[in-house]
């Protein structure tokens, strides 16, 4: 009989890293751009970093009110280098097109038959690089052991 693999994982998962959270480049967010960020790193796969969109009807859906509070969140993300953003969206021969966004803490995954429109410099890499690039250090500091509740 097969043993089971002990932790893994059921399914899919946002995730964004904790030293990320800690910085305080991080902690200034708006709370409608740190939910943001999550729906971005929720589209993440592991192979499609630089395709993720945040299209209007998406965001309706999931709960974001108004046009302007998105674009103001895509704007601050976009200001604090946590996203870049791989293709403008907009009007071309009659058809539309979204924009699209890569999350900066994982490398981007560019195919040969859809390259990216826009190259993105800043910000790119691991979480080493994002702190590289915004000079963040993470400022919380954690305790090793966790307080016993009665």
């Amino acid at each position: 009989m097969a043993r089971k693999k002990k932790g893994q994982n059921k399914g899919r998962f946002a995730g964004v890293p904790i030293p990320m959270m800690e910085t305080q480049a991080y902690i200034e967010l708006s709370n409608p751009a740190k939910v943001l960020l999550y729906e971005l790193s929720a589209q993440y796969s592991g192979s499609n970093n630089g395709y993720l969109s945040l299209t209007r009807d998406d965001l309706k859906l999931r709960g974001f009110p108004t046009p302007n509070v998105v674009t103001k969140s895509i704007k601050e993300l976009l200001n604090g280098n946590f996203i870049s953003q791989t293709r403008f969206g907009g009007l071309c021969y009659g058809r539309s097109y979204c924009s699209l966004y890569a999350i900066n803490w994982q490398p981007l995954d560019e195919r040969i038959d859809k390259p990216f429109e826009i190259k993105v410099v800043i910000g790119l890499g691991f979480i080493n690089e994002f702190v590289k690039t915004t000079n963040s250090v993470p400022i919380i500091k954690r305790n090793k052991k966790l307080p016993v509740l009665n």
